[in-house]
């Protein structure tokens, strides 16, 4: 089986034995109403990965916004969205009966200015925001968040092979 779906430029093609959901399409998911919510839910066998992909290397972006999103980025200013838009996701899923597995929170950072240190670094900041990799706290069956990590789409590639991204314009990432 083969799941393909588009995100502006990116395209993320699953294969194998997970599936692919476009979360975020109010077409499919109107009860959110007012919750945020990630832009993909990728359901694999023993895990779900919540995906939130932002693209600020997208070809129709400017030099200015690129500087823009990499100067908020480094600040930590999107965090507070990206802390919501994973909760209400979970809480969304979680209603609905289908988080039963671990799941890992990714946000996929296209903008080739930022380094494989500072994307480290905005991962650990984004966990301690987060309770990932936190022990479940007295009377809960589990904890809600496995993990969490900021890659671009090269590592995602790498540690996700059958879950491809490429861009669109270029065909490939």
């Amino acid at each position: 089986m083969t799941d393909v779906h588009e995100e502006g430029d990116l395209r993320i093609t699953a294969s194998g034995s997970a599936s692919l959901r476009k979360f975020d399409d109010p077409a499919t998911h109107q009860a959110l109403g007012p919750m945020k919510a990630v832009d993909f839910i990728i359901d694999r066998p023993r895990d779900l990965i919540f995906l939130e992909m932002k693209d600020p290397d997208n070809p129709s972006a400017s030099a200015a916004n690129r500087r823009e999103f990499r100067t908020e980025m480094l600040a930590e200013r999107h965090d507070q969205d990206l802390k919501y838009k994973f909760r209400d996701s979970f809480l969304y899923e979680w209603a609905s009966g289908r988080a039963t597995k671990p799941i890992t929170f990714v946000v996929l950072v296209e903008l080739s200015s930022l380094t494989p240190a500072e994307l480290l670094a905005r991962t650990d900041q984004l966990r301690r925001k987060l309770p990932a990799r936190a022990a479940a706290p007295a009377g809960w069956s589990q904890h809600f968040l496995d993990d969490c990590i900021v890659l671009n789409a090269a590592e995602w590639n790498r540690r996700f092979p059958s879950l491809l991204i490429e861009r669109i314009s270029a065909g490939q990432v």
